[in-house]
């Protein structure tokens, strides 16, 4: 549900690229939703080979990930520097996914500096309570929303200085791996997702969540 509102927010058919420290799901399902959308998603992985293999199998199945290639209509998950900039300076929405971390100030300039003239729309997914952030205590104990919060300063800085949009969703505790099936069709992520959580509870409580909250709208 929440990586609908995104993808209504970024805009559907654009090229994207979803990028970004946090939440590993709702990278995946949003890249996966904008492929389904029309236009180019990508999403960047880094140099670990294993690691793209992985999350084309938690987003279209361990058949799908064990072809080592990304088929037409689907989100491609990027290695290399190289397949980074390619993407970044076609992509006219940027989506980052910062709901547990902040985004590095040198991320942040690779980013903004690779982007072509396209882009027009950032969206970015924080934290709920980041407003009222307040700096790390004693011995740097805390201060976690404090630095989501300072990399949220820097990313509207750098928005408006290139007078591209920025939208900022908030969220509290993410769960599950996205809203089931219907109609046979897996709007989700890959039942690969599922048989990984270990604790059976776990297991059943996700699925479960994941099931009964497939009819669920945002106005």
């Amino acid at each position: 549900m929440l990586s609908s509102m995104l993808l209504g927010v970024a805009g559907s058919g654009l090229n994207s690229l979803t990028f970004g420290p946090g939440s590993l799901e709702l990278r995946l399902l949003t890249a996966k939703l904008a492929a389904r959308g029309g236009g180019d998603a990508a999403l960047f992985a880094g140099p670990d080979l294993k690691t793209q293999k992985r999350w084309r199998s938690l987003m279209y199945g361990k058949e799908y990930g064990g072809t080592d290639a990304d088929a037409p209509g689907c989100a491609r998950v990027l290695t290399t520097a190289a397949e980074l900039s390619a993407s970044l300076s076609a992509a006219e929405a940027l989506v980052l996914v910062c709901d547990s971390a902040p985004l590095e100030d040198s991320a942040l300039g690779t980013l903004f500096n690779n982007a072509g003239d396209d882009l027009r729309r950032v969206v970015l997914i924080s934290k709920m309570g980041v407003t009222r952030a307040k700096p790390a205590g004693p011995f740097g104990i805390g201060g976690g929303d404090a630095a989501i919060a300072a990399g949220e300063a820097a990313l509207r800085k750098a928005t408006s200085a290139r007078g591209v949009d920025l939208s900022i969703i908030r969220v509290g505790t993410l769960k599950g791996g996205g809203p089931g099936v219907a109609e046979g069709d897996e709007l989700g992520l890959s039942q690969l997702y599922y048989d990984g959580i270990g604790d059976l509870t776990a297991y059943m409580t996700t699925q479960s969540y994941d099931k009964f909250t497939n009819g669920a709208k945002v106005l």
